[in-house]
């Protein structure tokens, strides 16, 4: 991913030497990130429809940019993208789904 933020403009990312010891540091620290959390399951975050479909149409626009591009570390950002689009779209139809028949808020 760092390779991918470096080559792009009007990004700003930290040294590419200084990210492992970034990431060392933030594992170690419990309290900036899940293995702090107590109990058993994350908290639940619902986004309404219209976030997930505007998420769908930024993914998927990211998505159709790079996918003729043949730089296997591109390509495998691709099959991320790919990845992040389905499960979108399975939240999406899920939302709508819930929406249209008015079950409101449904803990999944």
């Amino acid at each position: 991913m760092g390779e991918i933020l470096d080559q792009t403009s009007n990004v700003e990312v930290i040294a590419g030497e200084a990210r492992v010891c970034v990431m060392d540091k933030i594992f170690d620290a419990k309290e900036l990130h899940q293995g702090g959390r107590v109990g058993t399951t994350a908290p639940s975050i619902r986004f309404t429809s219209r976030q997930l479909e505007y998420m769908l149409l930024k993914l998927t626009e990211l998505r159709d940019k790079y996918q003729q591009n043949t730089d296997l570390v591109v390509q495998e950002a691709v099959v991320i993208l790919n990845n992040y689009i389905i499960q979108v779209a399975a939240e999406a139809h899920w939302e709508e789904t819930v929406g249209n028949i008015g079950l409101g808020w449904w803990p999944y």
